[in-house]
């Protein structure tokens, strides 16, 4: 039980032994399982579409043109850089690349959390453990995960009309 609880790390931060290393592999198993998680979003398909006729047009689309009771309507797109991404990712790599980015974006607010934590000085067990079951973490991790994408939705800072 002691290994559990020793500092595991040599003054580089780089773990010791090879029990360290099975629990950063186990930690990063737990995260690949986390972090490739997907829920439907019913307004994904809207974005991906919206992100094409950017890329197809070379502006965003200033009124709907897909809504039967506001068609023609003033429409702020506020969500078009990342609905440009969505957009390029799925023309290249289709579904798969999507929930690729949503890992790689996700695991790489849990890995900062993590290489905050071993900085602090806690133990590969102790900063595994941590982000692994405190639900405040994993609240953190989707809240930090959530306005990343708000920012790359939203890149002028404001609220515009729901589409």
């Amino acid at each position: 039980l002691m290994p559990l609880f020793r500092s595991g790390t040599a003054e580089n931060g780089k773990p010791q032994d090879g029990w360290d290393l099975s629990l950063v592999c186990l930690f990063l198993g737990l995260a690949a399982y986390a972090c490739t998680k997907t829920e439907a979003d019913p307004d994904l398909w809207g974005h991906i579409k919206f992100g094409t006729d950017l890329w197809r047009t070379g502006e965003v689309l200033r009124s709907d043109i897909y809504s039967y009771l506001t068609a023609g309507q003033k429409w702020i797109n506020h969500e078009w850089l990342s609905e440009a991404v969505f957009a390029f990712i799925f023309s290249r790599l289709g579904p798969a690349g999507l929930i690729v980015f949503k890992a790689v974006l996700s695991f790489s607010v849990l890995w900062a959390g993590y290489t905050f934590l071993r900085r602090r000085g806690l133990s590969v067990m102790r900063a595994g453990l941590l982000m692994a079951v405190d639900p405040r973490v994993a609240e953190v991790a989707k809240e930090i995960r959530r306005r990343s994408l708000l920012v790359l939705r939203n890149p002028a800072g404001h609220e515009g009309a729901r589409h």
